[in-house]
């Protein structure tokens, strides 16, 4: 195959510009130790920006504008197989990358805390690949192309989260590490990356998503209308199995985008959370939200109610598993946590306030003396049965609450929780240790016939009445075939009542001091 000069040339030239965005993006790496490294939203800018370039600069080179009637395409005029397939792979690539780095860009820009070069490098940025991007979606608009703008939408959406996470003065926020790993600090480890303009802007644009996918997945009744019962000649002489595929499409697309909006929304309110302040609870009534930190990434999936051909999006309230389960408490008092130490964004669900790493333990209790009531996961890590004998030690058993998830980290939860009074109060002078309640064992479930089987994670909550004793309340297990969009809502209002007819009354504690001894 002989190469025409003008194909060696845009050959030259993808070259040039390859080299020079491998120089700027690893300019980190073999530069001097003082020249930083640029962040990782900007790298990806950049190079998709040396892209687009040189894609349009192919195009330009390999293609020429023919109008017919009243659409305008590109016929090719030179005989280069590699610069046609690099300009079919731009067409492909270009929907999702263009406006990935653009909004990529655009969020790490609203952070408004880098230096001028890395700003200045964002606007270029966008300056390069906006007016690429338009020259692709007007060229196929003018072509009679139709635009994939889910794609688009999606390529936004995953920019934006993706260009938040570039922090303070243009250098990538490092993630977090595991507990064993950090080193110990005596401040409070707040997140880090919380930005309330980018957290206003993904609840926009999550809502906006959301609203078009549900239309878009609820659109199969007008769309078996359009496409086969009512199709016009036109529609009507397309294969079947095309008209299928466009119904299967545009109903999973929509679902996809209605997912999206929703990850937006939880990412968007992640950034709109407040801390709260350990102190200032002095006076105020809460509840104390203690569990391991391993939970978090479980309890941060979204609830589902059972059934996927009867579920509803709007059944089950609450972003996440944890929301859910806590927002069952919410007239009963705020209800706090403490976040994990070096989490960027704290999770939804309770109010987190943080501690420091190495010096927990007295504020901790602290707020156990203070609280109304003790909301715990009943999990065998150390810390949680630290928590739980102290509570035990300071509070009363009517004020704890165990969230009980699985029944074999219960029982180990119990034998930890014995062992450690044990030793705590043979190891630990000067301290009064009340009797411990007796943890009993878990009842089996009851067998429903009828229903749809709901494994949600929670198994139940265990109490102590008055007298010490233990009451173990389950969670719902089977759901109504046919229900409503209240239906779940209340039967687990329902199956909760005693747990939370006991909280409600519970009088009210006279100190409720908060702060460290």
């Amino acid at each position: 195959m002989s190469w025409s000069p003008e194909a060696v040339t845009w050959v030259l030239t993808v070259v040039v510009l390859i080299h020079v965005a491998g120089v700027v993006l690893f300019r980190g790496h073999r530069a001097a130790p003082r020249t930083p490294a640029l962040p990782a939203p900007l790298k990806s800018s950049f190079l998709i920006s040396a892209f687009c370039m040189a894609w349009l600069a192919a195009r330009n080179f390999a293609y020429a504008p023919v109008r017919l009637g009243d659409a305008v395409i590109h016929v090719p005029q030179v005989d280069a197989l590699p610069v046609r397939l690099f300009v079919f792979a731009g067409e492909l690539a270009i929907p999702f990358l263009g406006p990935w780095a653009t909004a990529a860009s655009l969020a790490a820009l609203a952070v408004a805390r880098m230096d001028a070069l890395v700003r200045a490098g964002h606007v270029l940025a966008i300056a390069v690949i906006v007016p690429v991007l338009v020259t692709h979606l007007s060229g196929a608009l003018a072509a009679g192309q139709t635009i994939p703008w889910v794609l688009v939408a999606l390529g936004a959406l995953n920019g934006l989260m993706r260009g938040e996470d570039e922090g303070p003065a243009g250098k990538q926020l490092p993630a977090p590490t595991r507990r064993a790993e950090r080193s110990p600090v005596t401040e409070p480890t707040a997140p880090t990356a919380q930005r309330r303009g980018v957290g206003r802007l993904l609840v926009g644009l999550g809502w906006t998503a959301g609203g078009i996918g549900l239309l878009l997945a609820f659109s199969g009744t007008f769309l078996i209308k359009f496409l086969f019962l009512e199709a016009s000649r036109e529609m009507a002489e397309r294969p079947v199995s095309v008209r299928l595929a466009v119904l299967v499409g545009v109903i999973a697309s929509g679902g996809l985008l209605a997912g999206a909006g929703r990850a937006a929304v939880k990412r968007g309110r992640r950034h709109l959370r407040r801390t709260v302040s350990f102190d200032a609870l002095d006076g105020q009534r809460y509840l104390l939200y203690l569990r391991p930190f391993s939970v978090d990434a479980a309890m941060a999936a979204s609830p589902e109610a059972p059934g996927w051909h009867t579920r509803s999006p709007f059944e089950l309230p609450g972003l996440t598993q944890e929301a859910f389960v806590l927002r069952q408490f919410r007239d009963l008092g705020r209800v706090i946590a403490i976040g994990e130490p070096g989490e960027r964004l704290p999770a939804l669900g309770a109010e987190r306030g943080y501690l420091p790493v190495d010096d927990w333990k007295d504020t901790v209790s602290s707020l156990i003396r203070g609280a109304h009531t003790v909301i715990m996961t009943a999990s065998p890590g150390p810390g949680t049965v630290w928590e739980f004998t102290e509570a035990i030690r300071v509070s009363e058993p009517t004020r704890l609450l165990l969230l009980v998830y699985e029944e074999p980290a219960y029982y180990a939860f119990r034998d930890a929780a014995g062992r450690k009074i044990a030793d705590r109060s043979t190891t630990e002078e000067g301290k009064v240790w009340p009797s411990p309640p007796s943890l009993p064992n878990i009842p089996p479930p009851e067998q429903h016939d009828k229903g749809l089987r709901w494994d949600f994670p929670l198994t139940g909550i265990l109490h102590f009445t008055i007298d010490r004793s233990a009451r173990f309340t389950r969670f719902p297990t089977a759901v109504p075939r046919l229900r409503h969009v209240g239906t779940i809502r209340r039967l687990v209002r329902r199956e909760l009542q005693p747990v939370l007819d006991h909280v409600s009354h519970l009088p009210a504690i006279v100190d409720r001091s908060t702060r460290v001894p």
